[in-house]
């Protein structure tokens, strides 16, 4: 059985030049340096844990820059405090699963978009590979979105750089 994806996950060559066809090789994103950085991996209890690498890895990749996590609110607790993370962004899943059957629920979700919007990230890193954090993600306006690219439920569409499965292999090897 192989790991999961997000154990995999290339933190450390991440930023090579494997992006969309249409973009050049010195569009790059290797030698890019990111301000601001949002990770989306909003659920599954062991999702997140073996998502923490990835964390750690930008952190040293990027000392100064300002790394927020969206994250399921019931797996808040186990990040809230990780000296690698600046902030917290906090995704109600059961509540906004109500969107569209509740006014106030819909209301409170297009705030979360809008707050989404207005944070300026740079980059984020959609680790999760759904529809749902791929919309996180173009939702954040970030212009680089990184995802997988066997990304499921169409979330690919939301990416503008692409990592494939034989790229998160390579961390096996460190």
């Amino acid at each position: 059985r192989r790991p999961p994806r997000s154990t995999l996950f290339p933190y450390t060559t991440l930023f090579r030049s494997e992006t969309r066809p249409t973009m050049s090789a010195d569009q790059s994103l290797q030698d890019r340096d990111f301000g601001r950085i949002l990770l989306i991996k909003p659920s599954s209890l062991g999702d997140v844990i073996h998502a923490l690498p990835v964390l750690h890895g930008l952190r040293l990749r990027y000392p100064n820059a300002h790394i927020a996590w969206l994250v399921a609110r019931s797996f808040a607790p186990l990040i809230a405090n990780h000296p690698d993370l600046d902030e917290l962004i906090e995704f109600d899943r059961r509540r906004f699963g109500r969107v569209g059957r509740s006014l106030s629920v819909t209301a409170d979700f297009i705030r979360f978009l809008r707050r989404l919007g207005r944070e300026r990230f740079d980059l984020a890193i959609d680790m999760q590979g759904l529809f749902r954090s791929g919309f996180f993600a173009r939702a954040s306006r970030a212009r680089t979105r990184v995802g997988f690219s066997d990304a499921r439920e169409l979330a690919w569409l939301f990416h503008t750089h692409k990592r494939s499965e034989e790229h998160t292999s390579e961390l096996q090897s460190h």
